[in-house]
């Protein structure tokens, strides 16, 4: 069984996540405001969550923000991979290292340099 302390800290885990990609220079603020919008909450709520300053959770409310980090987590690797391709497809060569890195980042599994390539 999971404490409130629990929850609490993986609440806003979850919103620091739905904050992602974060912009070198950005204020918390800007972040706070971003997991707000990808939560579809005010942003005094996601303040208080993100802060871990709201005693009770709703269980429902938990449900829906593990489901929307999915989603993101979901979304995040589709625009990587995609950026994989492309890198492959245009100059693999100069963007081998970026290729690698991103790789095990979308195919953790396989890890590979990318996804195979297209037979000429």
């Amino acid at each position: 069984m999971r404490t409130a302390d629990q929850v609490q800290d993986e609440i806003s885990a979850l919103l620091r996540h739905l904050a992602d990609p974060a912009v070198a220079g950005e204020s918390v603020k800007a972040c706070i405001r971003r997991a707000a919008t990808r939560a579809g909450l005010t942003y005094g709520q996601t303040k208080k969550l993100w802060y871990r300053e709201t005693k009770n959770i709703p269980a429902y409310l938990a449900d829906e923000l593990r489901e929307r980090a999915t989603r993101h987590d979901r979304q995040l690797r589709q625009a990587a991979f995609k950026a994989l391709v492309e890198m492959q497809q245009s100059d693999p060569e100069f963007y081998r290292d970026a290729l690698k890195a991103l790789g095990n980042i979308v195919l953790p599994v396989r890890g590979t340099d990318g996804p195979p390539r297209k037979k000429a």
